[in-house]
């Protein structure tokens, strides 16, 4: 009698287990992941790359980003953080011209400070003759940023509303809308899965051959003390629906 009760209630345990995989399949639910582990084919275009937070490239990357200094890695809620000081950042090995198209820059980010600083750039000054893009310029201690195009005569800007708080974690992302005139391109810049500013005169983007840095220019200056725990860019135009679809599978 034991004996039948006990496969009673495998039986029925097997079942619920069944029925809770099922009904996840149709809710669509899907696990929370690190930046590069929740883009989706459909967020990769053209020779996209995304860093992960130890520094290693997700499969299908165009190339292997290296490292400027000795970043360094470690584990926060079971993911990987890569830090950097002001002079540390991983770029691409080799210049390539800026393509002609879309594109689309996340990161999940976190300041340590926030002196004066290129989170990111295309580029090795602020020249406009030096730079495509420059995302996220750190304005100072109040954590307000400038993003910025050039079309390598002068430089277009959007300043955003949003402020930076250092210590926290933020899914910042940038797109370039490129309409193809000198000057009715847009820019939108987002935190955390929501539209935070844009910009529809922006500068048509010069094709500049040079190389992706995740922090300040190209051979390690005016860089931010960050983190990041993912670096994404693709040469497509990511949607507000998409950007917000990362943002709600990001692990805390």
């Amino acid at each position: 009698m034991l004996a039948l009760l006990l496969l009673s209630l495998v039986a029925e345990h097997g079942h619920h287990t069944r029925e809770v995989r099922r009904t996840g399949a149709r809710t669509g639910v899907q696990p929370k992941g690190a930046l590069c582990d929740v883009i989706t084919n459909n967020d990769k275009s053209g020779s996209w790359e995304c860093m992960k937070g130890d520094g290693t490239m997700a499969t299908g990357s165009a190339t292997t980003f290296v490292a400027t200094g000795a970043p360094t890695n470690t584990t926060v809620n079971g993911f990987a953080v890569r830090t950097y000081t002001s002079t540390q950042n991983d770029q691409q090995p080799a210049n390539a011209a800026f393509p002609a198209t879309d594109f689309s820059v996340c990161r999940h980010h976190r300041s340590t400070s926030n002196a004066v600083a290129q989170l990111m750039a295309f580029g090795t000054s602020g020249a406009a003759a030096g730079y495509v893009t420059l995302p996220w310029e750190v304005q100072g201690a109040g954590g307000n940023w400038v993003s910025y195009i050039s079309n390598g005569t002068a430089g277009s800007s959007l300043a955003s509303s949003y402020s930076l708080t250092t210590g926290t974690w933020y899914l910042l992302c940038m797109t370039y809308q490129r309409v193809g005139g000198a000057a009715d391109n847009v820019v939108r810049t987002y935190v955390n899965g929501v539209q935070t500013a844009t910009h529809s005169t922006a500068r048509l983007a010069q094709a500049l051959s040079n190389k992706w840095s995740t922090n300040g220019y190209v051979g390690g200056s005016t860089g931010a003390a960050c983190s990041v725990r993912g670096v994404f860019i693709t040469y497509k135009l990511l949607s507000a629906t998409d950007i917000a679809r990362l943002y709600g599978r990001l692990a805390p």
